[in-house]
């Protein structure tokens, strides 16, 4: 028993749990768009997204020691090389992509901007990570669809909505719904994290923020009701995650385990996946 929980608990503090999570969302938006993405895809969203988060949670940590040190260190440069190949086999279009989200990521690993931490600037933090996840679920597609001249089999042509409504719609919904997926992490670091750092739940409160986050999904169950993208049953689908998610956020104080954001809410693109491919496939 020892041995397995040693292998849980490595397997989420190396990342490799929001990874395969991120995947799983980073394919629900592709799929839900009309694109299935190949394996060079995948391997690039997840394996950026794991060097991504530990150089957020570790680079300030690199002199001292921390639990799985040598192997998250470890694991950390073989997913750098495999991103860098993956990535540069998708063009520079997708490289530009990436480069963007990277310097987001960057910035927020940096321990000053402009006199003060990146985390100390409130709500930034939300942004940051909402905003990187939907850039790049909603982008890279349309620049590999384009790239390889799929485009008129794609939700993305621009005779079904023109350009900008197809780009800033998704982008505005996934940032809003990740943001709201984030609630319950905010909450579960209240107690770890410093007063400075001014959090959403440090400015407003637990309640307001669970409030908050609620709110955020209704905006986003409002633009897909409205779109109806795909199909019906893929808008169905995502209602009953906004759902899901929404019951995570008004549990999230009530669970004190760390395993209840850092795992099961962590799941959610997970079973948003599981759900889609059920009803597709």
């Amino acid at each position: 028993m020892r041995m397995v929980h040693d292998l849980f608990d490595f397997y989420l503090r190396s990342s490799l749990h929001v990874s395969l999570c991120y995947i799983a969302f980073f394919a629900v938006v592709a799929l839900s768009a009309g694109f299935e993405p190949t394996i060079w895809e995948l391997l690039a969203v997840g394996t950026s997204t794991l060097v991504g988060y530990n150089l957020a949670k570790y680079v300030h940590l690199l002199q001292r020691s921390f639990r799985f040190r040598r192997w998250i260190i470890a694991l950390t440069m073989v997913c750098v090389v495999v991103a860098l190949v993956a990535v540069v086999e998708m063009g520079i279009n997708a490289i530009a992509l990436f480069l963007v989200c990277g310097l987001l990521t960057s910035l927020y690993a940096l321990p000053e901007i402009l006199g003060r931490s990146f985390r100390q600037i409130p709500i930034l933090k939300l942004l940051t990570i909402g905003l990187c996840w939907s850039l790049m679920a909603v982008l890279l597609p349309e620049i590999i669809i384009e790239n390889s001249e799929l485009l008129e089999n794609s939700v993305f042509r621009k005779e079904n909505f023109g350009m900008p409504i197809v780009l800033v719609l998704p982008i505005l919904k996934y940032t809003l719904f990740v943001i709201a997926l984030c609630i319950p992490f905010e909450i579960r670091d209240l107690k770890y994290d410093a007063s400075e750092l001014r959090t959403l739940p440090q400015l407003i409160g637990i309640r307001a923020s669970e409030y908050t986050g609620i709110f955020l999904l209704l905006i986003v169950a409002g633009i897909d009701i409205w779109q109806f993208e795909v199909t019906q049953y893929d808008s169905v689908i995502a209602l009953v995650i906004y759902a899901l998610t929404a019951l995570a956020i008004a549990f999230s104080n009530k669970f004190k385990s760390d395993y209840y954001a850092s795992f099961w809410v962590e799941s959610i693109p997970a079973i948003w996946l599981g759900l889609w491919c059920a009803v597709n496939y």
